[in-house]
């Protein structure tokens, strides 16, 4: 009975101070673990995402509803696409 009460009074102590908030990374996501809804608001990269085969994106319903879920590697996996390659076309359109 004692372990619970003690296990009780640690819950709520963590409740009411919260629990050291996690370190936050300040390191940039590299571009091919990027969310492809990220990617496309650099200028030119949608045309070259729609270019290397991603027709679906031309749907703005489907951009609003896939982009923000997949990332370029997962998507270039799905395609079955080489991600080298599109990772520097991107890489450039940033750049610029």
């Amino acid at each position: 009975a004692l372990a619970a009460v003690v296990l009780f009074a640690c819950n709520v102590v963590f409740t009411i101070y919260g629990r050291p908030a996690a370190s936050v990374s300040t390191r940039p996501v590299a571009l091919a673990d990027r969310r492809i809804a990220d990617i496309i608001t650099i200028p030119g990269a949608l045309e070259v995402l729609i270019a290397a085969g991603f027709t679906p994106l031309r749907n703005p319903v489907m951009r609003t509803t896939l982009a923000g879920t997949v990332s370029l590697r997962q998507a270039c996996g799905l395609k079955g696409l080489a991600l080298e390659p599109l990772v520097e076309q991107i890489a450039t359109l940033e750049q610029a």
